[in-house]
Order: structure tokens, then sequence, then C-alpha cells
């Protein structure tokens, strides 16, 4: 190092430096507030309390969005500042080894350093002015290292702050006071994988640091509340993101199915329970939601509907049956974290004649796997301990399950229910849980539904453990809080219903 170099770096205003990162490390501490404003503000106006409708919605989706991008600040301004603080006690030290390295170069007076001296005060022999010189390449070589670290801690101070996928330089020309080797590194916000199972979406999104996770949730929501394995939690608040923009700039089957879910959601909310929006498939009318929430539940229950349900239509009433056999589960087992999920995203046969075919089930059964699959692996992920999860299928529902079976590996429910079913592709064993339930009540017109057009079911005894029901039960009464049904749809959710 030069002896101008050695000049600059004992010229440093480190007590400036001090100032600025306190005022820092000053302004980070208010953030967090700011922060738990604004994400209180979003809950407020999206459970409708003080103003409601679509126009409410919205500017909760934007208070949520601020919300996210104040996380990502605070995040990134705590990393910055420790890189600050470092910085602060390296780039003293440096200069302390700095002005050392001058005080002996001006004491001596002579010698081969290029600095700016003053009158010298003592007369060296030969010997001694070698170790003088010595001397002053060692410090010089402290100062230099110390200040390399300096710089190393402001490119990483700047790196923290810089904005995703740009390089952040530390300073123009890539220096801090002449220094080498404080280039910023870039910050790139990660992909979001596409097509990949839900374990291997689950170990993607735990590998991610905090940071990353706040800027993806921020930057890619719609891709991100999308993808099975990632945490209910993240994908609720990935999709709140989106439902909120399609509601001010989508019109059609996405505008009316993010009103439909934006306003269960609401409605939820302001009876005081916790909604997550787990799916969405705006285009094509599809949408899961939750009543509690599935990463932390003990108990959690799948609702599949059958023909002729659209969540525009008919997310209301899934709705109402998820939290029927919910409450009942808790009744069962007082103390029980339970959790249900109105499950719309598959595309139900419009018409009767149309559930006479598969096609629509294989289609649902697959995503209904994956959806499965995901919560398996979101828990998995984060060392949660496993939930007991059931599966219900009313009517084509079961048809659903039924092709969810047939996809690659085990089903990732412990049990599962049908109720009203038009028939089954196999006995209870081929159904890869070691539970499984039917009600069909004695009247129920799909009865009448030939045993040949999805499998066979008949009145042989295929190792199902028959549900009560009551004799004028109709095809849609199943979930109704006057019969016996759904009581043991319930116990079955929480695992207490007798064995036979």
């Amino acid at each position: 190092m030069s002896g101008a170099d050695v000049q600059t770096i004992a010229d440093w205003d480190i007590a400036a430096l001090r100032r600025t990162v306190a005022d820092l490390d000053d302004a980070t501490d208010g953030l967090p507030g700011w922060h738990r404003l604004l994400n209180d503000a979003s809950h407020v106006l999206s459970a409708g309390h003080i103003w409601s409708g679509p126009a409410a919605l919205s500017a909760a989706g934007a208070l949520t969005e601020l919300s996210s991008m104040a996380a990502v600040v605070t995040t990134r301004l705590a990393a910055s500042l420790w890189d600050l603080q470092r910085l602060v006690v390296e780039a003293a030290a440096a200069q302390e080894a700095a002005e050392e390295a001058m005080a002996l170069a001006a004491v001596t007076g002579n010698g081969p350093y290029s600095v700016v001296l003053s009158h010298p005060q003592v007369d060296l022999t030969g010997g001694q002015q070698e170790a003088a010189a010595a001397r002053f390449e060692a410090l010089s070589e402290i100062a230099r290292q110390r200040a390399a670290q300096a710089a190393l801690a402001a490119a990483e101070a700047t790196e923290d702050v810089g904005e995703p996928g740009h390089v952040a330089p530390l300073a123009p020309g890539g220096g801090y006071g002449g220094i080498p080797g404080s280039s910023g590194r870039p910050i790139v916000v990660p992909d979001v994988p596409t097509g990949v199972a839900p374990e291997a979406a689950a170990a993607w999104w735990a590998r991610l640091s905090a940071m990353e996770q706040l800027v993806v949730v921020a930057r890619a929501p719609q891709a991100l509340g999308a993808l099975a394995g990632v945490p209910a939690r993240v994908r609720d608040q990935a999709n709140r993101t989106v439902l909120a923009r399609a509601l001010t700039g989508c019109s059609g089957t996405a505008r009316e199915t993010a009103a439909a879910v934006a306003a269960q959601v609401a409605e939820l909310e302001k009876g005081g329970q916790q909604a997550q929006v787990l799916e969405l498939g705006l285009d094509e009318g599809l949408a899961a939601v939750s009543i509690g929430d599935v990463d932390t539940a003990d108990a959690v229950g799948v609702f599949v509907p059958g023909t002729g349900n659209t969540v525009a239509d008919d997310l209301d009433d899934l709705i109402d049956d998820a939290a029927a056999v919910g409450e009942a589960a808790e009744a069962a087992a007082p103390g029980l974290a339970v959790a249900t999920v109105a499950w719309m995203s598959y595309r139900t046969p419009p018409r009767l004649r149309d559930a006479a075919f598969s096609d629509r089930a294989h289609v649902g059964g697959r995503a209904l796997d994956a959806t499965l699959d995901g919560l398996a692996a979101a828990r998995v992920a984060s060392c949660a301990p496993p939930a007991r999860v059931v599966t219900y299928g009313h009517s084509y529902g079961a048809v659903v399950i039924d092709e969810a079976v047939d996809a690659p590996g085990d089903l990732a429910s412990d049990a599962i229910v049908v109720a009203a079913d038009p028939g089954m592709d196999g006995p209870a064993s081929d159904l890869e849980v070691d539970e499984v339930y039917r009600a069909r009540a004695p009247l129920d017109p799909i009865r009448l539904v030939p045993d040949d057009v999805h499998g066979w079911y008949g009145d042989d005894d295929l190792g199902f453990t028959e549900l009560p029901t009551d004799w004028g039960m109709g095809h849609s009464d199943y979930y109704g809080r006057d019969h016996p049904t759904v009581t043991a749809f319930g116990e079955v959710l929480a695992g207490t219903f007798p064995a036979e």
C-alpha cells in the first residue's frame, strides 16, 4: 500500500460514519411498527367492519402489498445495518493502523514512503531506519487488510438494500475511499419453480432465506400462490394480492370468481374466523378456501363438491358445509385445532348427463392429489407434525377422489368419506387409506345410477364403514346440521368415530 493510500485511510471521518449508522439504526427500529399498522389496517378492511365491497377489498389488497414491501424493507435494512456496524469496526481499526503508520513516517522523516511528512524530529541509524521502514510496512498492511474488510462490509450492506436483480455498487468506480474490492454483488429474485412435485416445491421454499421469501411473495404472487408444497399462510398472502388485483383489473369469469372468493373471505373474517386462500385459478373459475389455519391444525378436512357447482354460485354453500363438519369435529374433540377446506379446484360437470363421464374427475383427481401432497410436503419441510387429513367427496366428488387414488404415489390422506356417491372403482382396500366411510340415504336418487357407470357400488360388503343417515334425507342434505350424518362426519375428522 502506498503512503497516499495510508493517508486516505487516516483521513476517514469515522465519527460521521458512526452517526450515520446510528441514525439508520433508529430508523430501522421504527419500521416494524409501520409494518404492523399496515397489516392491521389491511385485516380491518378485509373484515368489512368499517368499509365493505369491492373497493374496500381492493384497498385491503393494496395495503397488504404495502405491508409485504414494508416487511421486505425491514428485513433488508436489518441485514444492511449489521453489515454497516461491521463496517464501522473495520474502518476504525484500519484508521488506527494508518494513523500509527503516518505518525511513524512523520517522526522518521525519511525512507521510501510517498507521504506528506511533517518536519522530522529524530535522526535514525541505518538499522533503526530499516526497523522503522519494516514497522511502517507492517502497519500499512494491517490498515490495508482492515480497510478491505470494511469495503467488503460496505458492499454487503449495499447488496442487502439493492434492487433485486441489479448490482448495487458501493460508490462510483466500485470503490470505497479508493480501496479496491468493494463492488456490490447482485440480488436476484429467485425463480418460482413450475411443473415440480410438491415435495420439491416445499424443499425449494425451505432453502430460501427470509429475505428471499419476502421478495418472492412481493414480486411473484401468482406463481407462488399456485405452487403446491408452499405453506398455506404464504400461498394465502400471495393469493390475496392476486385477488385484489383481479377485482380491479379483470372481467368475466375471473372477475366473478375473484368477487365470490373475496366476499366469502370477508364474511368469514367478519365472523371472527380465520380464512386462507389456498388456491386460485381465476380464468377457469377455480378456488380453494380454508376455514382455520391449514399449516397448524391437528385435523384438516378437504371437501370436494359434485355436479353443477361453481365458485361464483356455490362457494358459499361448500364453505358452510365445511364449517358444519369442522364444528362437529370440535364438538367431538374439544380443544382440537381444526381446519376445513372448501376445495373447488376442478371444473365440475355442469349437468347430470355430463356426470356420466369421468374425464373431469380424472383432471380433478390429479389436482386433488397435488393439493393433498402439497399439504403434507409443507408440513414435512417445516418440521411440523402431520395433521390428520380426511378427504370428503359428495356425489361426483367421490369419483374425483377415486381418480386421485389412481394418481402416482399414495393418497396423502388418512381417511376417505364419500356421500351420495354414484359408484367407486373398487373396494375400500384399493383406496390407499386405512379408513373409508360412506353415507348413502335410503331415498337418495343416486341409488338409481347403474353400477357400471363409475365402477361398482351395489350392496356387497366392500369394506366401507357405513355412517348414519335419515330416511328423509335428499341428495343435498348430508351436511345439514339437523341430520346425524354431519355429526358422524365431524367424528371421523376428529378421529373419534366408533369402530364398527
